[in-house]
């Protein structure tokens, strides 16, 4: 099987980390020419998904620390999207509900600068959510996404429902 798609799109990443006690971090690179996203993929299908590819070429760092029944995520990444300079970060706080370890309570903050060089090209979002953990396979999990900007685009707000199934 080829690494390389009829489309021409081709992406390769890797991830150096490492973990000590409660705390873990990492580096990582991304290169690759993708097809560009125009919107989340939902049931029924919404006719938004895009041929058109952009080239990217990132690096980040990652991190997570876990205290008590708290878990503390972050990431940064800087890089280029076809020839315009991007950041972004992500931070996310966990909360486990001590008396009922089926539940969580998450709360995530994440901003994407599209061009460094240009004014309001950023793309910011807080998430609230909750998920519920059925059994060691299967989760649920709903969040409240409210887009405070959007680039070129008003203020989004989403409710979205997930069910994750984890098997090898």
């Amino acid at each position: 099987m080829s690494i390389r798609r009829r489309d021409g799109s081709y992406l390769l990443t890797s991830r150096i980390g490492k973990s000590k006690d409660e705390f873990q971090y990492g580096f990582s690179i991304l290169y690759g020419k993708v097809l560009q996203s125009e919107g989340m993929s939902t049931i029924p299908e919404n006719k938004l998904i895009s041929n058109k590819t952009v080239k990217k070429r990132r690096i980040g760092l990652d991190g997570q620390y876990l205290f008590g029944p708290y878990l503390f995520k972050g990431e940064i990444a800087y890089g280029e999207n076809n020839d315009k300079e991007v950041l972004g970060y992500w931070l996310e706080t966990d909360y486990t509900l001590p008396s009922e370890q089926r539940w969580q309570i998450q709360v995530q903050f994440q901003s994407w600068i599209n061009d460094l060089k240009k004014n309001n090209s950023d793309d910011t979002t807080l998430i609230l959510g909750a998920s519920y953990k059925l059994n060691p396979k299967i989760t649920l999990q709903a969040n409240y996404s409210h887009d405070f900007h959007l680039t070129n685009k008003d203020a989004d707000k989403k409710i979205l429902f997930q069910l994750y199934y984890y098997s090898l």
